[in-house]
């Protein structure tokens, strides 16, 4: 028997294996570039886990003047005087704060400062008291109500001598009775301007009328 040939399938015209196509690469995002009056970046994720801290509380200086209410040139003012920083800016890089630790120092520095104030206050009333005191036991200095007392007798005293002038007047001879009358009531009459006298001007006032008169 003859061996028959295998007859070769003819392939369909166009049935081959169809090329691979390569995907579009995907276009780069566009570049955002911040205006000259943009307000600056909020602190990267990055920084903040670098920094083992919630990214909430990692603030920069402007930031963080405006959780305080002050001055970012203040805060820069408080870091020297020990408030603490994350990390420092430099060369175009801005410090970084955490906002809780830094609220917490300037609370405790508000308190020593006015605990500073308080004892500097008693300190000098403290101070003022015992001056009072030596002056006292000098004698230099007396108090108000013993300036008082001392005032009312004294005016008391002049009164007295006063409202006795027109009898001791008659009495020498210097007026006569008919006058002494006269004389009374012009003395009532100063009393009652003396009287009117609120302060030591009012005393030198009527002393230069009395003068021009």
């Amino acid at each position: 028997m003859s061996k028959r040939r295998a007859r070769a399938k003819p392939t369909a015209k166009g049935k081959g294996p169809k090329p691979k196509t390569q995907s579009p690469k995907p276009e780069a995002p566009p570049e955002v570039r911040l205006k000259p009056d943009a307000t600056p970046p909020e602190p990267s994720p990055a920084s903040a886990s670098s920094s083992g801290l919630k990214a909430w509380r990692v603030v920069n200086r402007v930031q963080l003047g405006e959780l305080m209410g002050l001055h970012p040139d203040s805060i820069t003012d408080n870091v020297r005087l020990g408030m603490p920083v994350i990390t420092k800016g430099g060369r175009g890089l801005e410090s970084e704060y955490d906002a809780v630790d830094c609220l917490a120092w300037y609370r405790e520095r508000q308190g020593k400062n006015a605990l500073d104030k308080a004892k500097t206050k008693l300190t000098d009333v403290n101070a003022q008291r015992a001056e009072i005191n030596l002056e006292k036991e000098r004698g230099l200095l007396v108090s108000r109500a013993e300036v008082i007392n001392a005032g009312q007798t004294f005016v008391k005293a002049w009164t007295a001598k006063l409202l006795t002038m027109p009898t001791r007047l008659r009495h020498i001879g210097a007026i006569t009775r008919e006058q002494e009358s006269g004389v009374a009531a012009f003395v009532r009459e100063i009393l009652t301007e003396i009287s009117s006298w609120k302060t030591v001007g009012d005393a030198l006032d009527s002393s230069a009328k009395d003068s021009a008169a």
